[in-house]
């Protein structure tokens, strides 16, 4: 049986190691004090913890669950219980337990906020809004909620209400490229191919490592038939991230566009061995096939299309 001051040195220890990612050594120390004393909600809680960042989310929430029994009115533990459930994508159990969390602590923003998320994972976007936007009047800095609440009012195909919210979160975090996409993607549903193309090169200026960025500034290269400059910036995209079918499949109609065919079968054809189930591709493929009057490999293109469609 340890004492009370060994149980301090071993939870000192664990914390440290949990800070240190250490995760299995934190987890170690952690089990000599539940041998000890299984009564500790703290160390059920941030074993749980050690288990969640290990992504072994079926032990950590059995670790949250025995914590939360033994003190139901620890919001913070349902709040992390509540993102075991979510990162397994089982977000009615998530969201009970973030209600939970706001029930016991109201003026908890965060909790609104990733109630919110979840709820959006649900495609049920008048409710997040709603969170979203609860979290924003307790928190008005907040610029996850303002990029939340916009990607949300995108998905209902509500652009200006996004771009409203997206340039907020920019106003409020200027070096955050993910804003700065996301109102170039709401910009250039609206076809404001210029105001589009801004947004994503800050974007890339800021992360010139994220291929997706890149691609969807091709797509707007393309609608202002800049193929060159779409060639050039899909290109980038694929040198930093090889295995990307939709990359390939964009640069192979940029190509067709300027009717290098041969170029454009090259690219379709290895989309398609990323992703031999993108009946779009084989289209594609088929058109550029079509084009160099090789009618028998574009009919083959074409209805392998039409099977993928009919599956």
């Amino acid at each position: 049986m340890l004492n009370n001051n060994n149980i301090t040195k071993l939870k000192i220890k664990a914390k440290k190691c949990l800070d240190n990612k250490e995760y299995e050594e934190a987890i170690e120390y952690l089990n000599q004090i539940i041998k000890s004393n299984s009564n500790d909600n703290y160390v059920y809680n941030i074993r749980g913890s050690a288990y969640a960042s290990q992504k072994k989310y079926e032990e950590a929430i059995a670790d949250f669950t025995k914590a939360i029994q033994i003190d139901s009115y620890d919001s913070k533990i349902y709040y992390s219980r509540g993102t075991a459930y979510a990162s397994q994508k089982k977000y009615e159990e998530a969201i009970a337990d973030y209600t939970k969390t706001i029930e016991i602590n109201p003026n908890n923003s965060d909790a609104y906020n990733i109630r919110g998320t979840a709820y959006a994972s649900q495609k049920k976007y008048e409710e997040a809004i709603a969170d979203y936007t609860k979290t924003i009047e307790m928190d008005s800095n907040n610029s996850d909620a303002y990029n939340n609440r916009g990607s949300a009012y995108a998905s209902q195909k509500k652009y200006k209400d996004a771009i409203s919210d997206f340039t907020k979160a920019i106003k409020i975090n200027s070096n955050n490229s993910f804003n700065y996409n996301m109102r170039g993607s709401a910009y250039d549903n609206q076809s404001y191919y210029g105001e589009a193309i801004k947004g994503f090169t800050t974007s890339i200026e800021i992360e010139p490592n994220n291929n997706a960025v890149y691609n969807n500034s091709d797509a707007d290269y393309a609608g202002q038939k800049k193929y060159k400059d779409a060639i050039s910036d899909f290109t980038k995209a694929i040198k930093i991230n090889t295995k990307h079918s939709e990359v390939y499949n964009n640069r192979g109609f940029a190509y067709i566009s300027q009717e290098k065919y041969e170029e454009a079968i090259a690219d379709f054809t290895k989309a398609i061995e990323i992703n031999p189930n993108d009946s779009t591709i084989y289209y594609n493929r088929g058109l550029a096939y079509a084009a160099l009057g090789e009618h028998d490999k574009a009919d083959k293109d074409k209805a392998m299309s039409i099977e993928i469609n009919e599956k």
